[in-house]
């Protein structure tokens, strides 16, 4: 019998920071700091990737509390079991609601009283929402409009509204209806003067659930080829760290119906992004392209052709867009003209849509 036995352990893959094409931006967040401490936040999706990284870095800065929204109980427990009290050093509240419930999440915010909210509660699958439209609207359009309501009834100062790069130039259902979302905050902000209603509007995060790294890193584990959909596919990349810089710092520097977005110097194919990994990995690894998914673009964008893009004054890294604002109550005329209307599997949604505020 041989002495030893070798573990063949499968490739992993690199550090996310590696995989960029450039150096990661370490954003001040000294004004931001300054800014939240002693404030009361919400944060909606907090059991997300994303959401979770914001509750996180908000206990950084002493805020008076930390309210943790969502609907997935296991989630929200993931983001809270490692904190210990000295680690929180804020009160931490974990509520479980969905944001398409418009009386609960009133209560949540009227009970709550936050002077921030971050609403990243949203569904983001691609392909999976050209199936299910009626879910897509249902949480990412009326539950935003919940969350943009009950903040203008109960006095908010500040509601940050996390977008996708997916609503500018649309083609998907998630595309749409993130866009409608920017819409109908860009019209909030300009009818209530006591909340500054800001977008940000985020690239491809490394890294968070569901992203391309998720299935690269099951694919490796398993051994089997990495699935690249198109490697001619561009993309714009960015890490968690510096999503939840830009929308901690969109408080600080967004005015009312500002739509922010970074600036990510040019595009990444997903060839290029593939070879990083095969060069990083150090052992051979195969990729198959697949084709394009339903509802995904060739060549993903960050500014639409016909929107006005601007760079910041205070940042920039940072550009300032001004998407047209859209009344709420013109959603089920919206849906009809957009074709979203003939898709919805519930022609009660459009009922609802149309009973808007």
């Amino acid at each position: 019998m041989p002495d030893h036995v070798e573990v063949v352990r499968p490739p992993t893959l690199p550090p996310v920071e590696d995989l960029l094409d450039r150096r990661e931006r370490r954003s001040d967040l000294t004004a931001f700091a300054r800014f939240i401490a002693g404030k009361r936040t919400l944060i909606t999706g907090a059991g997300g990737s994303i959401g979770s990284q914001i509750c996180r870095t908000l206990l950084e800065f002493a805020p008076a509390s930390v309210v943790m929204v969502d609907r997935d109980e296991s989630a929200l427990e993931a983001v809270l079991l490692p904190l210990s009290p000295q680690d929180a050093g804020s009160p931490v509240e974990m509520v479980l609601a969905d944001i398409r419930d418009a009386a609960r999440i009133g209560r949540v915010v009227r009970d709550s009283r936050p002077d921030v909210i971050f609403h990243a509660a949203a569904l983001k699958h691609v392909p999976l929402l050209e199936r299910h439209v009626g879910e897509a609207f249902m949480t990412n359009v009326l539950g935003t409009l919940n969350v943009l309501t009950s903040a203008a009834a109960n006095g908010v100062g500040t509601v940050v509204n996390l977008s996708t790069d997916k609503a500018a130039a649309p083609t998907s259902v998630l595309g749409r209806t993130k866009h409608i979302a920017e819409r109908i905050t860009t019209w909030y902000a300009e009818r209530v003067s006591t909340t500054c209603y800001v977008n940000v509007r985020l690239g491809n995060v490394l890294g968070s659930r569901g992203s391309v790294l998720d299935v690269f890193r099951a694919k490796l584990a398993a051994g089997a080829p990495l699935p690249v959909t198109d490697t001619q596919a561009t993309r714009y990349f960015m890490t968690t760290d510096e999503a939840v810089a830009l929308l901690c710092n969109a408080c600080v520097i967004g005015a009312g119906g500002d739509t922010l977005v970074p600036l990510l110097d040019r595009p990444v194919s997903m060839g290029q992004f593939v070879d990083r990994i095969r060069a990083r990995v150090g052992t051979p690894v195969e990729v198959v392209q697949t084709g394009l998914r339903p509802g995904e673009k060739l060549h993903e964008v960050l500014v639409a052709p016909y929107e006005r893009a601007e760079p910041h004054p205070e940042d920039p890294t940072v550009l300032r867009v001004r998407v047209e604002a859209l009344n709420p109550g013109g959603l089920s005329e919206l849906l009809v003209e957009d074709g979203l209307a003939e898709r919805l599997a519930d022609p009660a949604v459009v009922v609802e849509a149309g009973s808007a505020r």
